[in-house]
């Protein structure tokens, strides 16, 4: 388990793409199961998840790029980091 203080740049990016993943599939399945009884609802978290789903690629886009791509880093997961504020 890595300490969030010792994160790099490109460990950010990564941790935030897997949150963006997650975060997506978790409103994706809340639209799913609310779909039949609560179809407001259900469309609500499926635009969330939409929002999330553009996150994940703006984020791929700039963990790609060229100037990251030195920076060598393992999958940054919210499991592989201790110490992580999630305060807003």
């Amino acid at each position: 388990m890595r300490n969030f203080s010792d994160l790099a740049e490109r460990d950010l990016l990564a941790l935030a793409i897997s949150s963006e993943e997650e975060d997506g599939r978790v409103y994706a399945d809340f639209a799913h199961d609310l779909r039949e009884d609560y179809p407001g609802s259900a469309q609500m978290f499926a635009d969330m998840a939409a929002e999330e789903n553009e996150h994940h690629r703006r984020l791929i886009d700039a963990y790609a790029e060229p100037s990251m791509m030195s920076k060598a880093s393992p999958l940054t997961t919210r499991i592989s980091v201790s110490s992580m504020s999630l305060a807003t």
